[in-house]
């Protein structure tokens, strides 16, 4: 029983250090793509760059936040702006 215990303490423990872990990770990352969405004015962001490579004006803060952030934030954020956003393929 004590082994139970302890090994349950242990399995805690590591869950609770590992859940602060990803909030000091994901919070600020969550945020700053909010700010950005908010701050950024996309018909004057890049307008020439987003041109050159055919990136819609709606899809172009996902974009570069797929790009910046990873793959798996990037495509969470990507497949958000999709679903609430008038992106086209």
């Amino acid at each position: 029983m004590e082994e139970f215990l302890s090994l349950f303490i242990y399995a805690l423990y590591s869950a609770v250090n590992l859940t602060i872990k990803l909030l000091v990770i994901i919070i600020p990352l969550t945020v700053s793509y909010e700010f950005l969405k908010l701050r950024a004015k996309p018909d004057k962001v890049m307008k020439r760059e987003r041109k050159l490579i055919g990136i819609p004006e709606e899809g172009f803060i996902p974009l570069i936040t797929g790009v910046f952030v990873g793959l798996t934030y990037g495509a969470g954020i990507i497949i958000h702006a999709i679903k609430h956003s008038n992106l086209k393929k």
